[in-house]
């Protein structure tokens, strides 16, 4: 069965190490990039940008994936992406959007 985009994406990215500290974490990794990269895609230019989004979409979005907290706040997307390792992210971005490519 082929893999819609997002499935792909969420898959892609299942090998990034999460930065954050096991302790009060509420959101998962593939929560807070799926906002993000739907948000980019639709004109945000900062984290308010990417949680106005969110909210917008919280329906659409929990057909994707649980948001059993809602969508994380703009100060959690500021400390994640801050905390994550650059390499990691870009060498994991790159090797979905490859595959992308591959299915069209």
């Amino acid at each position: 069965m082929k893999k819609t985009g997002l499935e792909g994406f969420i898959d892609s990215f299942s090998s990034l190490k999460d930065p954050r500290s096991s302790k009060n974490q509420l959101h998962k990794v593939s929560e807070i990039l799926l906002v993000t990269l739907c948000a980019c895609i639709c004109g945000a230019e900062g984290w308010q940008d990417v949680v106005d989004y969110g909210n917008s979409q919280v329906d659409l979005l929990m057909t994707i994936l649980p948001y059993k907290n809602g969508i994380p706040s703009d100060d959690t997307y500021r400390r994640f992406f801050r905390a994550l390792d650059p390499q990691e992210f870009q060498k994991l971005f790159q090797e979905w959007i490859k595959k992308l490519q591959l299915q069209t």
